[in-house]
């Protein structure tokens, strides 16, 4: 077992209440995060410096986008699973 599997399950062996502490604590960072990348959004649809000169570029995004889409999820599912 990996360093962190052992410390989450320590965790939720020691103290249910702070498992769900543990747990709303990454729930918010995962807030935050959404958070921070919609804000960066608006400010650029607000003042206009979407640029889509680079087909390259905007490849590369599509392809991070899509590999959040698909990997969040399972890594949510494995974290929940593990705490």
């Amino acid at each position: 077992m990996s360093d962190v599997s052992v410390l989450i399950t320590f965790i939720n062996a020691w103290s249910v209440s702070l498992a769900t502490k543990v747990q709303n604590f990454f729930t918010v960072m995962k807030l935050i995060a959404v958070a921070i990348i919609i804000g960066g959004g608006v400010y650029m649809l607000a003042t206009g410096t979407l640029d889509y000169q680079d087909d390259r570029a905007s490849i590369i995004v599509l392809y991070l986008k899509v590999m959040c889409y698909y990997l969040c999820p399972s890594v949510t599912f494995w974290v929940q699973m593990l705490i």
